[in-house]
């Protein structure tokens, strides 16, 4: 209704996640924006083992899926998007059983590894060529099978590929809405865990925006992100003032250019922006009233402002936090533990670090000249080529400190022998 519209707008809300078409005017009369909840992506599988509505590489039927999603929210860009979600609490990684979906991560596989030479000295297995590789059992979609054999390559390859699917997929959907929207900034919300493993580099090279829980994860994301990627966390889950400010700027000062909250209603123990009056709780007006700088002006600034750091990079390495629960790892606690350590002690020291990703220093995106310091937290799972980066930076002066166990996997977790890691 218009009256809850208006209550919105004079506590500062500007954009408004929507499921329904319903209040388009309401939300227009008050110059609100929109992110649209288009779909929610899901990895549920049929009794076949398939993908539910549609394999993700079954092309006919996933691009029907999408354009339906599209057709339904092609009425939203009349009015004005902020970013197009793909949902909240979403997976963030997928794959199934489909021949479409063998056939891609065959193709995948073959990216990695370029000779079947290579995969079957990693697998310990002798395919022929990589038209022939097989899961470990027809059903075995996450490779356990090959995980209990304490085949690790295999079943870690597996994981990585789930990563890249899914990044695919929120290609596709990507590719759909700026076909009718060329500004179109699409990602997903509510999803994200750095202990799990997701690859947050791939995604951000792929998304245009991305809000996940508060975490080390967003640090990454923070230091990683290209000017103009669409980030923030959702809050909204206290009633404390002291909570709520907090939250609030937590998200200004590492560098969200938006502030989401979860939910404007008062639902249970959620904290909502307006009680049953459609006034704003005593905790609102102490937020509105505290962050007026921010809308002032402040926040404009703050977007086109470059974060600083002290020359200490911080690595996150997809890999390592597949490793870590491998064997001895659990023993020496959780990889998300072990980061939030070494960025606590940092900050304490009253100094700022940036996070660099195994993918960039593969790829030459890492500049040594810009760091004095390579932080190796729980970094147990190196590639040849990493390992090649942080030894020249080591030689040309650089400092690395490697807290536990760095490089005694290689970087698809396969063990190296004792005492030959990779550093």
């Amino acid at each position: 209704p218009k009256i809850i519209e208006q209550a919105l707008a004079d506590v500062g809300v500007t954009v408004q996640l929507i499921v329904r078409h319903n209040t388009l005017h309401e939300i227009a009369a008050h110059e609100i924006s929109l992110v649209p909840y288009t779909t929610r992506l899901s990895a549920d599988l049929d009794e076949n083992g398939v993908m539910r509505p549609a394999c993700w590489n079954d092309e006919p039927s996933i691009d029907e899926h999408v354009k339906s999603r599209l057709e339904r929210w092609r009425i939203a860009r009349e009015h004005g998007v902020f970013v197009y979600s793909l949902g909240d609490e979403t997976v963030t990684r997928g794959s199934c059983v489909h021949p479409a979906c063998l056939a891609a991560y065959r193709r995948y596989l073959e990216t990695k590894y370029e000779t079947i030479d290579a995969l079957n000295a990693s697998w310990g297995t002798d395919f022929a060529g990589f038209g022939d590789v097989q899961l470990s059992t027809p059903t075995d979609n996450d490779e356990e099978v090959a995980k209990a054999q304490k085949n690790y390559p295999r079943w870690y390859d597996r994981r990585a590929f789930q990563n890249y699917n899914f990044a695919q997929l929120c290609k596709r959907f990507g590719q759909a809405y700026q076909a009718i929207d060329p500004e179109a900034r699409t990602g997903f919300e509510g999803a994200g865990r750095f202990e799990t493993g997701d690859d947050f580099d791939l995604i951000v090279r792929t998304n245009g925006f991305w809000s996940p829980y508060s975490g080390p994860g967003d640090e990454v994301i923070r230091s990683i992100a290209p000017p103009g990627f669409t980030r923030s966390y959702w809050m909204g889950y206290s009633k404390g003032t002291d909570s709520v400010l907090a939250n609030y700027w937590r998200m200004i000062t590492r560098g969200c250019d938006s502030v989401w909250w979860w939910m404007w209603q008062n639902v249970g123990e959620w904290n909502g922006l307006l009680m049953p009056t459609l006034s704003p709780f005593p905790a609102i007006r102490e937020l509105t009233k505290d962050t007026q700088i921010v809308r002032d002006g402040l926040g404009t600034l703050l977007i086109h402002s470059q974060m600083l750091d002290d020359g200490i990079a911080l690595l996150y390495s997809m890999p390592s936090a597949y490793a870590v629960s491998l064997e001895a790892g659990p023993l020496y606690g959780s990889y998300s533990a072990s980061h939030q350590t070494w960025s606590r002690l940092i900050r304490e020291l009253g100094l700022q670090y940036r996070y660099v990703t195994a993918r960039m220093l593969r790829r030459g995106e890492f500049n040594s000249e810009k760091y004095k310091v390579l932080v190796l937290a729980r970094s147990e799972a190196l590639g040849p080529a990493e390992a090649d980066v942080i030894r020249r930076f080591a030689q040309d002066g650089g400092t690395v400190i490697a807290d536990l166990r760095p490089g005694i996997y290689d970087h698809h977790c396969k063990p190296m022998p004792p005492g030959g890691g990779m550093l």
